[in-house]
């Protein structure tokens, strides 16, 4: 998480300029070499030697709270010997290339489309010229309905060029279709309409002209292995789109035959109705459960005491422990509730109060006025409703009590509830919302009171 991969913070200025909870670790970096902490969760480990041991067609899918260190396991993941010994590693980032809480089907095969002919462009891989002229078809499609006059004209001088390359992925289509359609996909609403009105008619050609090139890559690799495609991202889509995508058009996802898939998956898919039919169609859920603080009644025990010392080890593999104290520290990982990004997030900011400050060291006070911050942000959103349900799980530590499913699922994908593990699965409020809760439920007692003296007079 640090720009610098050669030394750690040593003073406020510079843990504002490296610490970042939106980088996760590159697997085998300097960075990775100097500030990768043990986790103590094996998610990762089990799927390694699943899909090494199962191999092609291996399907699975792996959730948890954003911000839980998923993508840096994963890239542990990604970078395994063993998972390269057997696969081609094919690996995007969603949020990078499209926009998460509006996604569907039909742009997720585009890029996944365009990540494998990049990979076969960059490992100088010259397919069967028949599988370029379906590349050329598809191309003309976005040229006809999709993009501008001017955009056609350059697409037939980028074919003249190049029409003697018959190798798939060549340069007009690849740049075109990942730099101009995959951006507009991302930043215009209208546009997503309009390629989804397109295509979704020909969700099965796209998944076959896939099949198809996966199929290719596999049979020019020399060492016989085979596309393993990972998807990351996906945790961040919106409620409403996620059930979509993993619900209704999973089996689509589901008939790509020639490659291997793991896609991260949002956690209020994990939580819904509809998570034994994704499992079904898309294989198991491994779900990466955040660090549990405290067991069910609140109180410490063995696991939680090391699970606060792993945090602990986190934060000084990236700062002196001159830079903030004991008791600044400790504030900060209760109220990350275990969650990697806002532990860093909340010692980010507490150094910003330092320097405004003009101080050398993160104490109890910056760190007060970070968590206050931190705690008006995350609550100004809540209704009532939303009060409601989140009083219910903080007092059932259940996600079982209550009709209101809708409102569980978003207070979960919005880190206002939290999940652990301990013996069996359990939920918590998020601590930064600890105090709003109780000025809420005073209100309410208020309420209820003054109607009761109503309804007497």
């Amino acid at each position: 998480m640090l720009a610098n991969n050669t030394l750690k913070a040593t003073d406020i200025s510079q843990v504002i300029k490296y610490l970042d909870g939106k980088k996760p670790l590159q697997y085998k970096s300097a960075d990775w070499e100097a500030f990768y902490t043990d986790t103590g969760r094996k998610d990762i480990d089990k799927m390694i030697w699943t899909f090494v041991d199962r191999g092609l067609g291996h399907k699975a899918l792996f959730g948890g709270h954003s911000g839980n260190g998923k993508s840096t396991e994963l890239n542990r993941f990604k970078g395994n010997a063993d998972i390269n010994e057997t696969f081609l590693v094919i690996a995007s980032d969603v949020a990078e290339s499209l926009n998460p809480i509006d996604l569907e089907v039909v742009e997720l095969l585009l890029l996944v489309i365009v990540e494998t002919l990049a990979y076969a462009d960059a490992h100088k891989m010259t397919l069967d010229p028949s599988l370029g002229e379906r590349f050329d078809e598809l191309e003309g499609h976005f040229s006809g309905k999709l993009v501008i006059e001017e955009e056609r004209q350059e697409k037939r001088e980028s074919s003249l060029e190049t029409s003697a390359e018959a190798s798939v992925g060549y340069p007009g289509f690849l740049v075109k279709l990942k730099a101009k359609v995959l951006a507009k996909i991302k930043a215009q609403s209208d546009y997503r309409k309009t390629v989804r009105t397109t295509f979704r008619p020909r969700l099965n050609e796209l998944v076959e002209l896939l099949d198809d090139l996966l199929s290719a890559l596999h049979i020019h690799d020399k060492r016989g292995r085979v596309p393993l495609i990972v998807l990351d991202g996906l945790d961040r889509m919106s409620v409403e789109s996620s059930r979509k995508l993993y619900a209704q058009d999973g089996q689509t996802l589901a008939l790509i035959q020639n490659a291997s898939l793991l896609l991260t998956i949002p956690v209020s898919v994990i939580h819904s109705p509809e998570s034994a039919q994704v499992e079904g169609t898309l294989g198991k859920i491994h779900v990466f459960k955040n660090l549990r603080l405290y067991d069910r009644e609140g109180k410490e025990d063995e696991t939680s005491r090391k699970n606060k010392e792993r945090l602990r080890q986190f934060v000084f593999k990236r700062l002196d422990k001159a830079l903030i104290t004991k008791e600044a520290l400790d504030q900060a990982i209760h109220y990350s509730g275990g969650v990697y990004r806002t532990l860093v997030d909340l010692v980010s900011e507490a150094a910003v109060v330092a320097r405004t400050d003009e101080r050398e060291q993160i104490g109890i006070e910056e760190m007060v006025e970070a968590v206050r911050d931190f705690k008006i942000n995350k609550s100004r959103p809540l209704t009532r409703k939303h009060w409601q349900v989140l009083e219910d799980i903080a007092e059932t530590k259940s996600l079982q009590s209550g009709d209101d499913d809708e409102t569980r699922l978003q207070m979960l994908q919005g880190l206002f509830a939290l999940e652990y593990i301990n013996g069996n699965e359990w939920y918590d409020l998020n601590p930064l919302l600890e105090d709003a809760l109780e000025r809420y439920k005073k209100v309410e007692r208020q309420m209820a009171s003054k109607r009761a003296d109503e309804a007497d007079d």
